[in-house]
Order: structure tokens, then C-alpha cells, then sequence
């Protein structure tokens, strides 16, 4: 499992606000990417994306897909005969959804472009 450290987060350079203290004190000695995005979405949801974009790169298609297998009981139990979740998830294996990802990215980045240049951004 990937486990994010302070180092990792300050490698990216963050925003001012960001003290390594700061980010220390709310990841301590590491979190997963899930733990992370709760901790930072209640915090800065804009950070948040900002960050989980960078840390998982390639491999934020398997952890959307891993989050999607966490919920497909729900599903499920509604639903038993419809299988779209269950291929959606294998698309994005397969690498269907590499497009759509470096898509997201573009804009992830555009927006944060943006943001900072009209200082939109909070610290």
C-alpha cells in the first residue's frame, strides 16, 4: 500500500501555507491516499485534489477502482443483475480510461493555474 510521508508531500512544494510542520502534524508518520483526501478534504478540498493528483500519477485509476470495489456490495444489493460497475471497473484496468485520466489532469492543473493566479486560493 502506498504510504504518504511528509517528505513526498514536501517534495511537491506546496503552496505557502503548507509549513512542513503543518503537514506534519496531520500526517505523521505516513497516511494512505484515502486516509490523506479525508484528512485534507475537510481542510482544503482544493489542496486536497491538488495533492492526490500529484502522489498518485499513474496509479490513481486502480485507486479509484479500488474505492469503487468498497462500495459495489451497496450496489449490489439493489441492483444484482446489473453489471456496469463491475465492467467499468475492468475498462479502467485495461486502461480504457487513460484518456479520461490524462484529461483530469489537464484540467486539475489548468484550475490550479488559475485559481493561484487570481489568488483564489486559501492558505
Amino acid at each position: 500500500m502506498l504510504l504518504i510521508t511528509v517528505d513526498m508531500v514536501m517534495a511537491f512544494e506546496p503552496c505557502d501555507g503548507w509549513t512542513q510542520e503543518r503537514v506534519a502534524g496531520l500526517i505523521g508518520e505516513g497516511k494512505s491516499p484515502t486516509e490523506l483526501a479525508e484528512i485534507l478534504h475537510g481542510i482544503d478540498p482544493s489542496g486536497a485534489r491538488w495533492l492526490l493528483v500529484r502522489l498518485l500519477g499513474p496509479r490513481r485509476a486502480e485507486w479509484a477502482c479500488r474505492c469503487a470495489e468498497r462500495v459495489l456490495p451497496i450496489w449490489e444489493a439493489y441492483t444484482l443483475t446489473d453489471r456496469r460497475p463491475h465492467e467499468a471497473i475492468a475498462a479502467a484496468r485495461a486502461g480504457a480510461g487513460a484518456a479520461a485520466g490524462a484529461a483530469a489532469d489537464t484540467a486539475a492543473e489548468k484550475r490550479w493555474q488559475i485559481e493561484e493566479a487570481c489568488g483564489m486560493l486559501s492558505e
